[in-house]
């Protein structure tokens, strides 16, 4: 009878037991996979990630300096504002981590940078600037400092300064959970501890001002609705080499230099193309229409996912689009930019007589500027960077003289097409 009761006892002891230990191993499971750390470069860039830099030189392979490892990122900016730009098409939680960590060498030093976390909609945080030294810096961001997007989308580290800067080196790039170790070199600045007055005179004299200065680019009707918005502008990288004709855009550098055909109906073309249905979406919400028009001289050249560096032709490269994988980033496994393509690839050459043609087009479609047609017209999408958006077409710089005879080729055109639209541009970059 006792050994009978022992044994319940410990079989009861031993139930308790291994309920205890499923439970705190459930637990430490939990606990173990919230606190692993996001790694995005060690050794090598994380598998989802992607290059998306401009104007910039960009070794994932670089062997030294390091601060881990055998590998680093050595990065060689060509000018101002030209930025080291990587991204994932899967955003991440930032409420899973407590701060962003990188190790940055400056080589020679002196370089000043901007630290932008991109958001799940490839919006900007600038959450930092750091001024880099000839050793080696730590780069640690709390996240209880700043304002963090609530997806986190892709890095950037951004020259600010006027020119050129010499090589400069990252390593062992990680979104932290918990509290990382080792000293705090930079810092983002503390938050301001006094702020300016405003003040509103009411008896100022007044004026009035245009509605039309209330605009967004690209955006749904219902954006359009809730903010209110005037005027919604087709531009950006992908427009700049836009085939009205036969409904294909460019992605360019943006993503893998590629054409990039739209869903529509071919047996219609031009006809409600995606740049129709965008002006018509317009007119329908009673919103102005600001279209880019194409002036780099060349277009997408057929309705299929032609690309401007193709690995079969130009050789091995650092990224290639995940669903086409001859389609590459135009940079070579060293960091070296390819040169030398064909433009033909991808594109055919155009002038201003193509423009005219279009804008024959939307007004047969929607009439005349002044008969509640297309009222704006844009002289394409950032000249300046063309020679690092566009390379493959436009490897080479554009110049003043240049912008300017285009500038007065191409609005001439548009004006003898439509006398009554108004021109915009040329915005040379960042605008």
């Amino acid at each position: 009878m006792h050994n009978r009761r022992i044994g319940k006892l410990f079989l009861a002891v031993l139930l308790i037991t291994l309920v205890f230990l499923t439970t705190a191993s459930q637990s430490d499971a939990k606990m173990g996979a919230r606190s692993a750390d996001y790694w995005i470069y060690r050794e090598g860039l994380a598998g989802g990630w992607y290059d998306q830099s401009w104007g910039t030189t960009v070794n994932f392979n670089n062997g030294s300096p390091t601060h881990a490892g055998s590998r680093s990122i050595a990065l060689t900016h060509s000018g101002a504002w030209q930025g080291f730009k990587i991204g994932t098409g899967t955003a991440h939680a930032s409420a899973d981590h407590s701060g962003f960590e990188f190790w940055i060498h400056g080589g020679t030093g002196g370089q000043v940078l901007d630290v932008v976390l991109k958001d799940g909609n490839d919006g900007d945080n600038t959450v930092a600037r750091i001024t880099l030294t000839s050793s080696g810096q730590r780069v640690w961001i709390d996240f209880n400092d700043i304002i963090v997007p609530e997806m986190l989308g892709g890095v950037m580290l951004v020259n600010t300064l006027p020119n050129a800067q010499p090589t400069y080196y990252v390593d062992d790039m990680r979104f932290v959970e918990g509290t990382s170790g080792g000293p705090v070199i930079v810092n983002p600045p503390p938050p301001p501890t006094a702020f300016y007055g405003l003040s509103v005179d009411l008896g100022a004299p007044l004026h009035t001002i245009s509605p039309d200065i209330y605009g967004i680019n690209f955006g749904d009707e219902a954006l359009l609705d809730s903010l209110n918005a005037t005027v919604r502008r087709w531009g950006g990288n992908a427009l700049t080499r836009y085939n009205w004709q036969l409904d294909v855009s460019h992605t360019a550098s943006d993503w893998y230099f590629l054409n990039y055909p739209s869903d529509t109906d071919v047996s219609q073309l031009p006809n409600n193309s995606s740049a129709d249905r965008y002006i018509q979406a317009n007119l329908d919400t009673n919103t102005q229409s600001l279209i880019t028009m194409p002036t780099i001289g060349w277009t997408a050249k057929a309705r299929a996912l032609d690309c401007g560096f193709s690995v079969a032709k130009y050789g091995p490269q650092q990224a290639t689009e995940p669903f086409n994988p001859d389609c590459g980033n135009g940079i070579r496994p060293d960091g070296s930019l390819i040169t030398g393509v064909d433009p033909h690839d991808t594109s055919v050459e155009v002038d201003e007589q193509f423009v005219v043609d279009w804008i024959t087009h939307l007004k047969g479609r929607f009439g005349s500027a002044n008969a509640g047609g297309v009222r704006y017209y844009a002289l394409d999408n950032e000249p300046f960077l063309w020679n690092y958006t566009h390379r493959d077409v436009r490897p080479d710089p554009v110049g003043y003289d240049e912008l300017r005879d285009k500038a007065y080729t191409y609005g001439a055109a548009i004006k003898s097409a439509d006398p009554g639209a108004k021109l915009f541009g040329p915005a040379l970059w960042g605008a």
